[in-house]
């Protein structure tokens, strides 16, 4: 690129980034924010929420976030905030978080203007919005199973929430239905919860106004539960002003903030609450970190669906985040016009951004996307045979019904047991085997008597056999690119079938179809090898894949790509390194000719939908091994008895904790499943974090009272900290003397 547009990229970026900032609905709409008169309250506030932090205890990602939001910063402590946070998640969020705790960290990430798919520590890093991603799937799997969520719906508004934010893997239609009205989700003991309706409100607003069309049902219904959310808020606010309680009022001040259009004129004023946490702060109220770090942001004139909009800049050649971060400013707002100035903005991106090849639907056709995976997820059902191609796809795309998915990966599975695969060709295989991955599924475990992929490894073989003794594969040369292309993300050797392939496509010019499909498997393959360091074919493979583009890109420009090949076509040129000039081919203008052809039917057939849905949301076939799974689950029985002291008790949960976790982990779980009877605390020693009150009954060292955890009827020998339960254990907490 040269100097004059990298020059005109980095301007597009920076105005782009002030008119979004302008022009989106997230901060509060009713102009309630402290007065400077007001502000060293809240900088008394910061002050408490700093220094008050033990700094024993795990970092807090609800501090880094609440002060991040604020106009005032102190910026060394809040760097050595975000590097412990990121520390600690590197150590410990896959084994310990709860998904709501990810979800707080990547909300304190972004508003920090790091990138919270890449936290780094100590020479690891871990990507945290794929962590919630599996973390809130378990969630929703443990609903479909069992009714309830691993955590609460407080987390998983904070999930939707976060999600929504990053743009993460999220069906809009799952998280409306998932944060519908219901008593179990937003009472605990009979009590409406403010604060989970509060977040729940920020969460389905972030999903009206990201930027991405609702289908109308979806729309509707998310305009429902907000209504209802807000209704139920509004109920609960007192004369003084405070909603809910007082440590609740925060939350719910940001959600009526974003929410006006849907209360009744009067209905709430903003101020009289505003100047009703303001009284209460000189009086110690929210010397709580925590307490505070919930209060904060409202002051602020601020809402968690600001995290998004705050001042980060981008850099123009990598495309990657800086973490360089600007001073917070608001922006001055009027009601009923734009600022001259903004009319400029828009004039100069228009002009910027007119020759930039964005090969992405645009928003105002995003509705044709999906509308055509409703209609591939209608085709599912249980009379209608297994299509592993529209499982692949719907995946790719994130599955907005999760019974679909589940319905599909049943059917593969149960075709395999009851037929067999003696009668399958090795594409169909290769097919099955793709769609197992893309669901999370272990093809080589379809059964503990059935490996797909050692099916598939013989069928692979019998193809280069018959090859090599024919000039032809016992199938297609398209079957053997699924083939190669399977093996090749299983991580098996396929250099002898993928040196067949590369031959045969510079032998002889191949149709567009398998053209494409060969061009993903020798890209997979030439990954592969390129990373072990093995080059003895690399040029082979890199020469056949620099013909299979031309031969495609010559179909394309041509026209002679019927239109149902576009999608695999789409797919090889955007797997490719090859930047192409504007000359030789434009994937938007492809894009747009193919949006066309939808709104005309002409890809109602769902195989067809299937074979161009990846390209529409900008995946492959080789993302397949990329998509979020849940990590595996242990089942723990949990017991806390008191017989010794004042009330006695005994209560019994079981939780769900990821496969791995220490004892802290079903602690943590049975509190949030269970916080009246499962509540806990602990006490950081030089043995580690100790165990001193359970259920409000606290160890006394003048009672030689304790808490002593077993295994059955066996003391366990490690702290909470240290001990790994394993599925379907027993562990006792009992109330004991020493």
């Amino acid at each position: 690129m040269t100097g004059d547009g990298e020059m005109r990229r980095t301007l597009v970026i920076m105005l782009a980034g002030l008119l979004l900032l302008y022009l989106a609905p997230g901060g509060l709409c009713q102009g309630c924010a402290v007065n400077e008169s007001e502000r060293p309250l809240v900088r008394d506030l910061q002050k408490k929420m700093i220094y008050s932090v033990n700094v024993n205890a795990p970092p807090n990602p609800s501090i880094l976030l609440a002060l991040r939001l604020a106009l005032e910063h102190n910026k060394r402590i809040e760097q050595d905030m975000l590097n412990k946070l990121s520390q600690d998640a590197v150590e410990r969020a896959v084994a310990s978080f709860s998904s709501g705790q990810v979800a707080l960290h990547i909300l304190a990430q972004q508003a920090s203007c790091s990138d919270p798919r890449w936290v780094s520590a100590n020479g690891s890093n871990i990507n945290l919005v794929r962590l919630l991603e599996q973390k809130f799937k378990a969630e929703l799997q443990n609903i479909a199973i069992h009714g309830n969520p691993l955590t609460n719906f407080y987390q998983l508004s904070l999930d939707v929430l976060a999600l929504c934010q990053l743009n993460g893997r999220l069906s809009p239609a799952s998280a409306s239905a998932l944060l519908s009205p219901g008593p179990k989700k937003y009472y605990l003991g009979g009590q409406f919860s403010v604060d989970t309706a509060a977040v729940a409100v920020l969460a389905q607003i972030c999903l009206q106004t990201r930027g991405q069309p609702l289908p109308p049902k979806v729309y509707k219904k998310i305009r429902q539960n907000v209504q209802w959310l807000v209704n139920k808020i509004l109920a609960e606010k007192r004369r003084d002003g405070v909603i809910g309680n007082i440590y609740s009022t925060g939350l719910a001040m940001q959600a009526l903030s974003v929410s006006s259009s849907y209360q009744k004129p009067r209905a709430w004023n903003c101020l009289q609450t505003l100047h009703r946490v303001l009284d209460k702060i000189p009086q110690g109220t929210f010397k709580n970190p925590m307490a505070a770090s919930q209060v904060l942001p409202s002051l602020e004139n601020r809402t968690y669906l600001d995290v998004s909009r705050l001042n980060c800049s981008m850099d123009p050649v990598s495309h990657v985040y800086n973490v360089s971060c600007l001073q917070q400013e608001p922006l001055p707002r009027r009601k009923g016009r734009m600022f001259p100035w903004v009319l400029a903005v828009l004039c100069v991106l228009c002009a910027a951004t007119s020759t930039i090849d964005e090969c992405v639907v645009p928003a105002n056709q995003q509705y044709l996307v999906t509308e055509l995976q409703y209609e591939m997820e209608s085709s599912v059902t249980l009379q209608s045979p297994p299509n592993p191609s529209i499982l692949i796809a719907l995946n790719l795309a994130g599955t907005q019904d999760s019974m679909k998915e589940t319905l599909l990966v049943q059917q593969i599975k149960d075709r395999v047991i009851k037929e067999g695969t003696a009668e399958m060709t090795s594409g169909e295989v290769a097919l099955y085997v793709l769609a197992l991955l893309s669901s999370c599924e272990d093809p080589k475990h379809v059964t503990a008597n059935i490996s797909l992929v050692e099916v598939l490894k013989l069928k692979t073989k019998d193809e280069l056999t018959y090859l090599s003794d024919h000039g032809t594969p016992k199938t297609t040369f398209y079957q053997l690119s699924l083939d190669t292309l399977a093996l090749c993300l299983e991580m098996a050797d396929v250099e002898e079938a993928a040196l067949s392939l590369a031959k045969e496509a510079l032998a002889t010019d191949f149709s567009v179809d398998t053209g494409a499909m060969a061009t993903l498997a020798l890209t997979c393959v030439h990954n592969g090898l390129a990373k072990a360091e093995q080059t003895r074919i690399l040029e082979l493979i890199h020469e056949a894949l620099d013909k299979l583009r031309q031969l495609i890109l010559r179909a394309v420009e041509t026209n002679t790509a019927n239109i149902y090949s576009i999608g695999l076509a789409l797919q090889a040129l955007n797997v490719t390194s090859v930047s192409y000039p504007s000359g030789d081919w434009s994937c938007s203008q492809t894009l747009a000719k193919v949006l066309t052809k939808i709104s005309q039917g002409a890809f109602d057939n769902p195989m067809a939908a299937a074979q161009i849905l990846p390209s529409l949301v900008g995946k492959t076939y080789l993302n397949v091994i990329r998509l979020s799974c849940s990590s595996d689950m242990v089942m723990v029985e949990y017991t806390i008895i008191n017989q010794l002291r004042g009330q006695h008790f005994t209560y019994t949960i079981h939780v769900s904790v990821p496969k791995g976790s220490v004892l802290l982990s079903v602690l943590q779980a049975a509190q949030q499943d269970n916080p009246q009877d499962f509540s806990f605390e602990t006490k950081q020693t030089s043995w580690g974090l100790m165990v001193v009150s359970i259920n409000s009954r606290a160890a006394n060292s003048n009672d030689k009272t304790y808490w002593q955890f077993f295994n059955g009827t066996e003391p366990l020998e490690q702290g909470v900290e240290s001990y790994i339960p394993s599925n379907n254990e027993h562990i006792k907490a009992v109330f004991s003397t020493y």
